[in-house]
């Protein structure tokens, strides 16, 4: 229950609106001249349901759900035993992640990002299974802070101004730093597109690899950097 005062309304129609971000769909109404009461109802938003299993099927924790908007802006929620839900997204087409939570030195489940198509009311659901098939990529590069790394498999459109990055990262596999390099497991066979962003400068690499079905793949970039565009 909301309650508003005013004391100080101008005369005739009053526009209200109502907005409630956390999900449900924001309200415009006219309020009549001499209404001192009003109840309405919030629509509410879809909502999204989450679930991911390891290799052997069993439910995950220690992992974070991420929803990339067509934009790049990002919303996450973590997953417990398994399942996530999020509400309260503008309706579109998602990329979806299941990403760890936190770094690890052992090995950690990759899983295949997914779109889903966020609708303005009712549910939406996205199951992601650990893949356990597929070449390993290990990409030498020196650990960096700063270093942002995408390994898209399918490949994706290269971008060429900084706006465009987000999203075409987004779909990329999760990764591992060990001591020489970085290491992505279980990666599809065909194309992939590699692209590399640096926080500290505005440059970013991209190319494009061809991953065999099986074996391990060695990949030291020339990170022949172009400048973000905006």
């Amino acid at each position: 229950l909301f309650v508003f005062k005013e004391h100080a309304l101008a005369s005739g129609p009053v526009a209200l609106e109502l907005s409630e971000p956390m999900g449900h769909h924001p309200l415009r109404m006219s309020v009549g001249e001499g209404q001192d009461a009003v109840t309405v109802r919030l629509e509410p938003m879809a909502l999204v349901s989450v679930t991911a299993k390891d290799a052997r099927g069993r439910p995950l924790d220690g992992y974070v759900v991420w929803f990339t908007a067509p934009d790049g802006e990002e919303t996450s929620s973590p997953l417990d035993r398994g399942q996530a839900w999020e509400s309260g997204l503008t309706p579109g087409t998602y990329v979806v992640s299941v990403l760890p939570a936190r770094y690890t030195v052992q090995e950690s489940s990759t899983f295949l990002p997914q779109r889903v198509v966020v609708p303005e009311r009712g549910r939406a659901s996205v199951s992601f299974q650990a893949l356990t098939a597929g070449a390993t990529v290990k990409l030498v590069v020196p650990y960096h802070q700063d270093l942002n790394v995408a390994l898209v498999p399918g490949g994706v459109a290269h971008p060429t101004k900084e706006e465009e990055l987000g999203a075409r990262m987004a779909p990329g596999l999760s990764a591992q730093w060990e001591e020489d390099a970085l290491y992505f497991r279980h990666v599809p066979a065909g194309r992939a597109t590699l692209m590399l962003t640096s926080d500290a400068l505005p440059r970013f690499h991209v190319s494009d690899v061809a991953v065999p079905k099986e074996g391990t793949l060695v990949l030291t970039p020339r990170r022949d950097w172009k400048p973000q565009i905006g």
